[in-house]
């Protein structure tokens, strides 16, 4: 039988350290993928504000608005677009995390 450089013994134990770090590795990148899936399927929220004689009025964004536009007020009035934006909702593990 040859001689080799390292018992058996510390063979095993360095195949079964990398087998570990491998499986590590696995295993944060399924969840890295999982938590990236999950901020994808979250939906952002868009919202339009509307300038009402000096008051501001929020709807949901409608297809089509632009700022400046001319857009129906509550009171049925005319008004425009000022302002459009987004809201993410709000993450579930963060509002944990900060309890």
């Amino acid at each position: 039988m040859p001689e080799t450089l390292y018992p058996d013994w510390l063979q095993s134990i360095i195949v079964f350290i990398l087998l570990g770090v491998v499986i590590y590795m696995l295993m944060r990148q399924a969840r890295e993928l999982r938590e990236m899936q999950e901020r994808l399927q979250r939906k952002v929220k868009r919202y339009t504000i509307i300038d009402c004689n000096g008051k501001d009025y929020r709807r949901e964004y409608k297809e089509g608005d632009y700022v400046g536009a001319q857009a129906e007020c509550p009171e049925n009035q005319k008004g425009y677009i000022k302002t459009i934006y987004a809201e993410e909702p709000e993450d579930k593990n963060k509002k944990k995390k900060k309890q």
